[in-house]
């Protein structure tokens, strides 16, 4: 099943307390959704995806939301929340990369 428009589509959700899913935007980068606790966690992949399993390593940007606002059991309530969180999600920074002193550390180290 997909929702949404040629620049944002949820391919497959699930509904419920244990909400999930995925899908593509801005043609084919793709994003992936979640429960976990109390937060709707939505995460980017970076485009060109070598495997249809993404690895942490390939997550480029991330945003979260509490679930206490959402109806988790009404898909488009979902849907809606995932697709404001796609477009404000923010880069992920590489623990390896936090200026000076990342860069001394993998110099060093």
């Amino acid at each position: 099943m997909t929702t949404g428009t040629p620049e944002f589509a949820v391919d497959y959700v699930t509904v419920g307390p244990y909400a999930n899913g995925f899908g593509h935007f801005a043609g084919s980068r793709s994003f992936a959704f979640r429960v976990v606790r109390r937060d709707l966690i939505v995460e980017l992949y970076r485009d060109g995806l070598a495997s249809a399993v993404p690895t942490d390593e390939d997550v480029v940007a991330r945003a979260h939301t509490p679930i206490t606002d959402i109806d988790l059991d009404d898909e488009r309530s979902l849907v809606a929340t995932v697709r404001d969180l796609v477009s404000h999600a923010a880069p992920v920074v590489d623990p390896a990369d936090r200026g000076f002193l990342g860069r001394i550390s993998s110099v060093i180290g």
